[in-house]
């Protein structure tokens, strides 16, 4: 791009780059703008809604399920839970939210600590249920018969 000095818009000096950027500057906050406009809409009349945004309300109740349930999956699939603050995921076994620092619930915490198990070879944290660590591939039934008979 040319910068173009002086031209002027209502006596108004500008070059073509500082346009540019006030341009996407407030084109953002258009963007911000109409987001939380439409936020706004949704919360206060999600259940009388006109009938011109029925279908669009819809569309959001029905993402917002989806999502939802995504989320579940993803959280159980990689042993993490969801801060119900934030929505950030985070180990199973963390206290704290690494994103906005909200205190975890302690049953949460708890009962997934107690019901951890962790490969004795490598050590890393075994999925409910497997029979093999998804890190080593050694076969986690084997590991805790051979870390019972070592206690007997």
């Amino acid at each position: 791009m040319t910068k173009n000095k002086g031209s002027s818009i209502n006596n108004c000096e500008y070059d073509e780059t500082t346009l540019e950027q006030a341009i996407a500057v407030e084109q953002q906050k258009l963007d911000d703008a109409l987001k939380s406009l439409g936020k706004s809409y949704y919360e206060i009349h999600k259940s009388n809604a006109e009938p011109i945004f029925a279908q669009l309300i819809a569309n959001v109740d029905e993402a917002s399920t989806k999502l939802k349930e995504y989320s579940h999956t993803y959280a159980v699939l990689k042993n993490k839970i969801q801060c119900p603050q934030c929505g950030n995921f985070v180990k199973n076994t963390d206290l704290f939210c690494t994103r906005c620092g909200t205190k975890l619930s302690s049953d949460i915490t708890k009962s997934q600590k107690s019901n951890q198990s962790f490969c004795r070879v490598c050590g890393h944290p075994a999925e409910y249920g497997a029979s093999f660590c998804i890190k080593c591939g050694a076969r986690l039934t084997d590991i805790n018969n051979n870390r019972n008979k070592s206690t007997q």
